[in-house]
């Protein structure tokens, strides 16, 4: 039994994301200041991820254009219909080919199988590079979202401010549409306050699952 028991402590502890984690991602979600700057901290994040991205997929094209070049003049049908599968696949925003090397075997031939390699890595770093674009216009999105609603309660936070206009609304920038004030009371005032209550809720869950852990 006491064998168990420990083994399920450790095991617990090992959950710390349920234990901890999720109950802190509730709290600090029901804080606005908090969730811009973490938006803007994760947009550094995703534009250096995008940065890096850019440069792998413009390399890999660049590798194929050069491959492209060296083939040109062959006979080989199976080369040309493989060629011209990869430059199909690569995006039109890249077609730089200075920094590029063909793709060759090590007597300096281009094969098949070096094609397919060429058409490995392009489609991986294909791949990352729309993944980290879409991280990008997803993580804008959401940092437009909450400047808008932090601009309202900047807005509304002083009768004595000048931008004061006692129009408690959203004016969304995104849509270039003002929202209602049920919304702004949602957004800013009841909606904090419900994931404040499932925070301690959940805290208090995962601090009875232990205790029942260890009382087992």
């Amino acid at each position: 039994i006491v064998t168990n028991t420990v083994y399920e402590a450790f095991l617990m502890f090992l959950l710390g994301y349920g234990l901890v984690e999720f109950p802190r991602l509730l709290w600090n979600s029901a804080d606005l200041n908090f969730r811009l700057t973490s938006v803007r901290n994760k947009a550094a994040s995703d534009f250096k991820d995008i940065t890096d991205c850019h440069f792998n997929i413009s390399l890999e094209v660049a590798n194929a254009l050069q491959t492209n070049k060296k083939i040109i003049d062959t006979q080989n049908m199976d080369l040309r219909m493989a060629m011209e599968t990869i430059l199909s696949e690569c995006p039109s925003e890249f077609r730089a080919s200075k920094a590029g090397t063909a793709a060759v075997d090590k007597t300096g031939e281009v094969t098949i199988e070096t094609l397919g390699l060429l058409r490995t890595n392009l489609k991986f770093h294909k791949s990352r590079y729309r993944m980290a674009q879409a991280k990008v216009e997803n993580t804008k999105l959401e940092a437009y979202s909450l400047e808008d609603i932090m601009d309202a309660v900047e807005r509304n936070s002083n009768e004595t401010d000048k931008k004061y206009d006692g129009n408690k609304v959203i004016n969304w920038s995104l849509t270039g549409k003002p929202g209602s004030e049920r919304e702004y009371e949602w957004i800013v005032n009841q909606k904090p306050i419900l994931m404040k209550f499932y925070s301690v809720a959940m805290a208090l869950l995962s601090i009875f699952s232990f205790i029942g852990v260890v009382s087992s």
